[in-house]
């Protein structure tokens, strides 16, 4: 059998492992999540570029 004080590292690293696994998936889900905003939004540069042409057009 464990010994109390086996069973806390035990816990311990059961805890770490999960706190990593969580930690994993929320950042290849946010990665995912990243690149497709960026495959619908235009490039910033883009962006100020337009903003850029337009006020030269009002001038």
């Amino acid at each position: 059998m464990l010994r109390p004080e086996d069973e806390i590292t035990v816990n311990k690293w059961l805890l770490l492992l999960v706190l990593f696994t969580f930690l994993l998936i929320g950042f290849e889900f946010g990665k995912r999540l990243y690149i497709e905003e960026q495959l619908e939004a235009p490039p910033l540069y883009k962006v100020i570029w337009e903003l850029m042409s337009e006020e030269e057009n009002e001038e």
